[in-house]
């Protein structure tokens, strides 16, 4: 055994090939084990290189060895090799770990850059509406990024960081992965490093010389000269991240990466009479959690399941079949898999855009009997709950006094499964309703849209990202003037418009409603400047109150989007914004129309977290 020195050159020649020995950023203890201590004697025969990764008891890797990771030979790797086969590189798998370290996710491929989350990034892509408003999120479905903006930092743009190496939502669409899986996530992150041309020094053993490569592309990895290539972001120091690559190194010496598990299992074929399915004839807890679940969906009554609480007689075993039927399921009425899974499913909303399978074809189905998508429509992607099943699916919920959130929770499923066809359809399905105007609709140039309530503004550009009214049990109103009686109680939503390089007091307030002014002043009831308008045609009232200005008298009629007034503080209030009480249908269509900028009903442009 012949010891190589640290100052060896790691370059020699055998038959006017060049073979690397590469260092692994200096770690002492590589050996030669030969037969003829002469490597230059040009006997191919004559010996057998090994190297030792560190001091004690690195496996040691051969020329001849098919599975050599970047010594030589036919399977030599070099920076061009494939994401694939990279992975399974001891070298390339530890520099993700440290790329993890110097992210803060350590192994959470779930991780959400942290702050608030105002909504999507792109509207036309799927993203879990749950999230928004919630702070430092981790995502468990993996089918595609996260696709959530989030507000990091105060005067900072929002950002759609996520996943285990902090991909934005642009970067990882140009990469072309077929999920967010965790496999998939470390591909993705190993085209970055190719790209930024980090692989080459890696595989050479120059560490340092990779993670400046990779700067431009982690903002917490530091340039040559220190400190974060970016400016704004702190990075790590090359020797706590050497730390993290040395020990992850000794880890993996000798071991392969995982197989990665399939994120969409093949489909299997319904089983409703599987051993373990609930059927006629049992009891239990198990059976009266199912009659619990036929309830929320419509299928039983609470007095029919009082007539046998956790007994699987006749009336659960009708409901059962019901809702197999309503689903496009054999009614055989054994609650098996496939009717297990399908209502947990309904039952948690995770039925929604991005969601594929029987569940989804039965939804078109019915939507093309009921008039709200044609047969057309579906064939573009049957089975595939995208943008055009989800855009029927919000027409047919607005249409029957559900929230429009695209999703076939429990009252979806219910109103769905009891709807009749349309008699008449003025519009069709893709075209918009006729707007609430009259002549031209009012069109503003656009706001940024911020919501205030229990917690810190948040920026908005839909009634689904409009946080709570502040205060305990404050959430509804039947108040909005002395003088004017309600029948129904009003919601209550805080809202603040802006525009950068303007002043938020005074910017122009369009009406929420088209009809009457039914009050225009201020009562000193603490809700200051406010204007309070009637829709003669519908009943509907709704009041905009703490205006700087007011612009309409009492009696004047008004259009949709005409100007009320001055966004101000007036009344007890703190801080320029709009104060709402009305309808939370009209709400809907107000914000999303402020967001728009143009007062006709109609969402055109979607885009939170983006300046006008």
């Amino acid at each position: 055994m012949s010891k190589i020195s640290e100052t060896s050159v790691d370059r020699f020649s055998y038959r006017n090939k060049n073979f690397d020995v590469y260092n692994l950023d200096k770690l002492l203890g590589r050996t030669i084990n030969n037969k003829n201590p002469d490597v230059h004697s040009g006997n191919p025969n004559a010996y057998q290189l090994k190297l030792v990764y560190d001091r004690s008891s690195y496996i040691r890797q051969s020329l001849n060895n098919k599975e050599n990771l970047g010594i030589g030979g036919a399977n030599r790797l070099s920076a061009n090799s494939s994401p694939q086969e990279l992975l399974k590189d001891p070298r390339v798998r530890a520099m993700l770990d440290t790329i993890g370290f110097a992210e803060g996710t350590g192994k959470n491929y779930g991780r959400v850059v942290f702050g608030t989350v105002l909504g999507p990034s792109d509207r036309n892509a799927p993203y879990d509406r749950s999230k928004v408003g919630k702070r430092n999120v981790v995502v468990n479905d993996f089918r595609h990024h996260p696709n959530l903006a989030v507000r990091w930092a105060n005067g900072q743009p929002p950002s759609s960081a996520a996943g285990r190496y902090q991909f934005l939502y642009s970067t990882w669409k140009g990469l072309g992965m077929k999920d967010f899986s965790p496999r998939s996530q470390d591909l993705a992150a190993i085209k970055l490093m190719q790209r930024r041309g980090m692989i080459e020094p890696l595989l050479r053993g120059d560490f340092s010389g990779a993670i400046h490569k990779g700067a431009p592309e982690w903002a917490s990895l530091p340039t040559a000269k220190g400190g974060s290539y970016y400016g704004g972001q702190g990075a790590k120091s090359i020797n706590d991240l050497r730390d993290v690559y040395s020990k992850s190194l000794r880890r993996y010496q000798g071991t392969q990466p995982p197989k990665p598990a399939p994120t969409n299992p093949a489909p299997t074929k319904p089983n409703n009479t599987s051993p373990d399915a609930l059927k006629r004839g049992q009891h239990g807890r198990s059976v009266e959690a199912l009659q619990d679940k036929l309830i929320r969906l419509g299928l039983m009554t609470k007095a029919q399941k009082k007539t046998g609480p956790g007994i699987f007689g006749p009336r659960t075993e009708a409901a059962v079949k019901n809702f197999q039927r309503s689903i496009g399921i054999k009614p055989s009425g054994q609650f098996g898999p496939t009717t297990r899974g399908t209502m947990n499913q309904i039952l948690s909303g995770d039925i929604k855009e991005g969601a594929k399978g029987r569940i989804v074809r039965h939804i078109q189905d019915k939507l093309v009997r009921l008039g709200y998508m044609t047969r057309a429509q579906v064939n573009t992607g049957r089975g595939i709950f995208g943008p055009k099943t989800d855009a029927a699916l919000k027409r047919f919920q607005s249409q029957h006094g559900l929230d429009d959130d695209g999703v076939f929770g429990p009252k979806t499923f219910k109103a769905l499964r009891n709807a009749s066809p349309r008699r008449s359809q003025p519009n069709q399905p893709n075209q918009p309703p006729k707007p609430p105007t009259n002549g031209n609709a009012p069109e503003y140039k656009r706001w940024n849209i911020y919501s205030t309530g229990d917690r810190p503004a948040r920026q908005a550009d839909g009634y689904e990202d409009l946080q709570t009214h502040h205060g305990p049990n404050s959430q509804w109103t039947n108040y909005v003037s002395r003088n004017v009686k309600l029948n129904h109680n009003l919601q209550k939503r805080d809202i603040v418009l802006t525009r950068p390089g303007q002043s938020n007091f005074d910017q122009a307030i369009p009406s929420p409603l088209r009809g009457k002014v039914l009050f225009a002043g201020d009562e000193n009831d603490g809700y200051g400047k406010k204007v309070v308008v009637k829709d003669t045609r519908t009943g509907q009232i709704m009041s905009v109150n703490h205006l700087q200005s007011i612009n309409v008298r009492r009696g004047e009629s008004v259009a949709y989007g005409q100007k009320l007034g001055g966004q101000g503080n007036s009344g007890n209030s703190r801080g320029a914004h709009i104060h709402i009480n009305a309808d939370p249908s009209v709400i809907k269509r107000w914000v999303a129309d402020l967001a728009d900028g143009k007062f006709d009903g109609v969402r055109r442009r979607f885009d939170v977290g983006r300046r006008p």
